[in-house]
């Protein structure tokens, strides 16, 4: 199976995906393609269960084994910060920006400690021993919610204007931040200690926002001058690519470049660079390559859970976690929360719909993927898979029902 086989069947597949939610689900676009991808993923497991050396995990194991792997997890996570923050309205991110802020920064800090520390515990007392700093990259890369799924479960639900584009703006910086630790993190993994590793961090970090904050002013300079929606979507794509080579030529974050380019992009960037026409194509296209990511990103999760190596220790140790995560993100939603009411009212249930409402999805998947094989990285992967399904299946269907109740 080459690569050309694996995305006609990727693409086949999330064009059959499509078709059965807008006929028969009739979901938000984004929560129906991964909904369906995680019921074919479901089938998949099943014939791997019948045929343990079967298709589903042959072409896994190939993927692993090529070098395109990194790369292609690495390409689309960023091409998920960058649709995120394309929609993001810097007019209103800005009018909430120390609220937005103050939600990130602590937060997503609490979430890191919080999480990564008991997790790192219960996984000691089911006999799976890691290194602590483990326990803190998984707190980081199960912290941030997915900016596309956030926003498709937000248009069908009737909460305030303020709190959606902070919950927006809430996950496209959260998920900038955590990219950020994740890279700080396996830098200190790979080699701890010493100047040289600050200067690779400071140079993947910064450098990465800096490249990204050069390229998207480029681009916004270029569309300012024309009002042809194909050129304009033309000139993103070529963006987006031309981004992610020179970022891995340069040992620069492809996704952190990504993220800053968008945020320069944003949707009020667009307002003043774009016809209305443009823009609505624009946004059309980045949803609906959003959504094509999330879903293959889902896909490639269940190919890895397949694989042989997992014990049960693993799942006990996901369905022991799962309910962490979801204190660990009440608590950091919460406790800003709680300090800023002194100073300014906020929305009844707030909270509460911050927390259901705040799904894991493709960045986590993208992040745990692109962890070094190994034990740490099995177990993991399995615990990120049991919170994104949950994710899905459970706080998305059931998070307008959530804001109903709320507000009666």
């Amino acid at each position: 199976m080459d690569p050309l086989d694996i995305a006609a069947v990727l693409l086949v597949l999330m064009a059959g995906f499509a078709f059965l939610n807008e006929r028969y689900l009739h979901l938000p676009l984004m929560l129906g393609l991964v909904l369906m991808a995680l019921l074919w993923s479901l089938i998949l497991a099943l014939g791997v269960w019948i045929e343990p050396a079967g298709p589903a995990v042959q072409a896994q194991v190939w993927l692993q084994g090529q070098a395109m792997y990194e790369p292609l997890v690495s390409g689309l996570l960023g091409l998920l910060l960058f649709a995120g923050a394309l929609r993001l309205n810097l007019a209103d991110l800005t009018r909430q920006i120390w609220i937005v802020l103050a939600l990130v920064i602590p937060g997503v800090g609490i979430a890191v400690l919080l999480i990564g520390s008991l997790s790192w515990i219960i996984l000691a007392g089911l006999g799976i021993t890691l290194p602590w700093i483990y326990g803190l990259l998984f707190g980081a890369l199960i912290a941030p919610t997915d900016p596309v799924m956030v926003r498709g479960l937000l248009t069908r639900a009737r909460i305030s204007s303020e709190l959606q584009h902070r919950m927006a703006g809430e996950s496209v910086l959260a998920g900038g931040l955590a990219v950020a630790l994740v890279l700080v993190l396996m830098t200190m993994v790979n080699a701890p200690g010493g100047i040289a590793i600050t200067e690779q961090i400071i140079w993947q970090v910064g450098g990465s926002l800096l490249f990204g904050l050069l390229i998207g002013l480029a681009a916004y300079r270029l569309l300012r001058h024309v009002d042809h929606y194909q050129v304009e979507v033309l000139i993103l794509l070529a963006l987006v690519v031309g981004a992610l080579v020179l970022a891995g030529h340069g040992a620069l974050s492809g996704p952190l470049t990504l993220l800053a380019a968008g945020l320069v992009l944003g949707n009020h960037g667009t307002l003043l660079a774009m016809s209305e026409k443009s823009r609505r194509h624009l946004h059309d296209f980045w949803e609906l390559i959003g959504g094509l990511v999330n879903a293959v990103l889902f896909v490639l999760l269940a190919l890895e859970v397949m694989l042989p190596g997992f014990r049960m220790e693993y799942l006990l140790a996901a369905l022991t976690i799962l309910p962490l995560v979801l204190l660990g993100r009440f608590i950091a939603m919460g406790l800003p929360v709680t300090v800023l009411r002194r100073f300014r009212a906020q929305t009844p249930g707030s909270v509460q719909i911050m927390t259901w409402g705040g799904l894991r999805g493709g960045i986590s998947i993208a992040l745990v993927l692109s962890l070094p094989a190994g034990e740490a990285r099995e177990v993991l992967v399995l615990v990120t898979a049991v919170v994104v399904l949950f994710a899905v299946v459970v706080q998305g269907l059931t998070f307008r029902s959530l804001v109903r109740h709320i507000g009666d």
